[in-house]
């Protein structure tokens, strides 16, 4: 049997509306027409880069302060209005790393956490040009690493690559026929 999708239904109204994301109470109607309340979370999508550089991997080390850790991840922003999401991975990679591209390939998309919120994950892979400045938001606590794709499977092995988007998106590259190919990405 196919299910619609589900759909929401009344407006119970916006808990939290802050200036990241919007957290809406709602009742939601499910493909099987029960209906449930939801604590929905309404999120900018994200752009993720995964920066190759020489052959190794370009990993950032940022400290989160939700947690209060420093964590190593992948570079990763909010897509801003009238930015497309190729627009905006140029522009993390660039602000987080220092790196610009010489090229660059869509991974995939996928959704961070889909039991509570919209939040929509554009993945890309870029190989680095030549290394500049880093060009950190006022907030950034941010550290860049080289590391061999050797070394990063170690890391993810150990657990020390906990951000979820950032181990899938190194996981794909490490596992799948994705390859470099210099100047230009490949599928072979």
């Amino acid at each position: 049997m196919r299910y619609k999708r589900s759909r929401l239904h009344g407006a119970k109204g916006i808990a939290f509306d802050g200036k990241r994301f919007k957290v809406l109470v709602q009742k939601v109607m499910l493909p099987d027409g029960r209906q449930m309340h939801k604590e929905l979370i309404i999120a900018p999508s994200v752009a993720v880069i995964l920066p190759i550089s020489n052959g190794k991997l370009v990993l950032i080390r940022q400290y989160r302060p939700v947690l209060g850790v420093w964590m190593y991840e992948i570079p990763a922003g909010i897509i801003n209005i009238h930015e497309t999401p190729l627009q905006a991975a140029k522009r993390e990679l660039e602000e987080e790393t220092g790196y610009k591209s010489k090229s660059i390939k869509k991974m995939l998309e996928c959704f961070s956490s889909p039991g509570i919120s919209n939040e929509h994950a554009y993945i890309y892979i870029a190989e680095c040009g030549k290394k500049g400045a880093q060009h950190l938001d006022e907030h950034e606590n941010i550290k860049v690493l080289e590391a061999t794709s050797s070394d990063v499977t170690k890391m993810l092995k150990n657990g020390l690559i906990k951000n979820a988007i950032s181990a899938l998106a190194i996981s794909i590259y490490l596992n799948s026929t994705l390859q470099l190919v210099p100047d230009k990405l490949a599928v072979r």
